[in-house]
């Protein structure tokens, strides 16, 4: 900083401006008379004498680094989102951006946990942790090349969309404090990261045809598949209607028609075929009705709290177990999967190595996650 006179037109009352200079840097300007009759009432000089007398400088610098330092003090407490709380590389993490996370989170985490300041702090360092392994691993998406091609990004915006008209896809974004480009650049972020996963780790990743043998051996019970039923059902919301329809039926009318014309389900398009399910592909009493029907056999009425239904029994599978050739598939990813997560954490830990990463704890204890 400079000190200079400063000129009549631009003294303040106080006898201190502030100001940025062509160079960029802040200066102090200040104004002769009022910083010594500011100091005379602070009885830092002596201001007794009414005739005008030298005074001693020595003072004068005194005070001027008084008045700075309470200046520095007074920027410096002020509450800064730019604290950083963490480094990766030459990337920063500031306070903003832990806010802002936990912003746009809030709605989901446990009340409870943010009702002491141990649980804050623990809500803190997960974000904090989440934040600093997301820049550590888009660093590495972008020093691989690893990116998204013009149809990856065109799916990726489709899939998005899917589903919600715009004026629903705007309230859903609201609801989650997000813009739709911010929403388009996590989901990025996102495939990216698991691009690069399955570049460096899962694709890494053996499992040799003994190993699948083997789980297929020591885990048959996986591999037992219970009974399943195939069959027609109509449901409306109003029981007298479902008995007209089961007079019909009664009297020879075709159960498909029927479910096509006047049944409330999605499947009435398929004349209401459920197709083949198990105990756990439907609410219970779908299974438990069918399974208790003969092949050909219509139901009684039941109710629901989704309506009053009707059943028909078009064919039964019975109990089985898989054979090894067709469980091959689902018994490999499931060994993959068990595999990943060991190889990733050893990747990823081998990754902070490398990397120049500092975490500022006792910043982190500062901020304050509440307006």
């Amino acid at each position: 900083m400079t000190l200079r006179p400063a000129s009549p037109q631009r003294r303040t009352r106080q006898g201190v401006h502030f100001f940025i200079n062509n160079k960029g840097h802040g200066e102090l300007e200040l104004g002769h008379g009022e910083l010594v009759e500011s100091m005379t009432r602070m009885h830092l000089i002596d201001g007794s004498t009414s005739s005008p007398c030298p005074f001693n400088y020595i003072q004068v610098y005194l005070c001027f680094i008084f008045l700075l330092c309470l200046f520095i003090l007074q920027i410096g407490c002020k509450p800064s989102e730019s604290k950083i709380l963490a480094r990766v590389g030459s990337q920063t993490i500031q306070a903003s951006d832990l806010k802002k996370i936990f912003s746009k989170n809030q709605s989901h985490l446990d009340p409870e946990l943010l009702m002491d300041t141990d649980g804050i702090m623990v809500v803190k360092k997960i974000i904090l942790h989440q934040l600093v392994e997301r820049t550590l691993l888009l660093q590495i998406v972008q020093e691989k090349g690893v990116i998204l091609n013009p149809g990856e990004e065109e799916d990726m915006r489709q899939r998005l969309q899917s589903g919600y008209p715009a004026t629903e896809l705007n309230e859903m974004l609201r609801k989650k404090n997000r813009t739709w480009e911010e929403w388009l650049q996590e989901e990025r972020e996102r495939i990216l990261i698991t691009k690069l996963i399955d570049q460096e780790v899962v694709s890494k990743i053996v499992v040799h045809p003994k190993e699948i043998e083997d789980y297929y051996r020591t885990h048959h019970n996986e591999f037992q598949e219970p009974e399943r039923v195939h069959c027609r059902h109509i449901v409306t919301d109003k029981k007298e209607k479902t008995e007209s329809l089961l007079d019909l039926l009664q009297k020879g009318e075709n159960f498909a028609s029927l479910a096509q014309k006047y049944s409330e389900s999605p499947e009435r398009e398929d004349e209401g075929d459920l197709g083949f399910f198990g105990p756990e592909d439907y609410p219970p009493f779908f299974y438990e009705t069918c399974s208790s029907l003969k092949k050909g056999e219509t139901s009684k009425i039941v109710s629901s709290e989704y309506g009053f239904h009707l059943f028909k029994n078009l064919d039964r599978t019975p109990k089985r177990i898989t054979p090894l050739q067709k469980a091959k598939a689902s018994i490999e990813k499931k060994l993959r999967e068990e595999k990943k997560n060991p190889l990733l954490q050893e990747w990823l830990s081998q990754q902070y190595q490398n990397r120049k990463i500092s975490i500022d704890e006792e910043a982190l204890k500062k901020v304050s996650l509440f307006p």
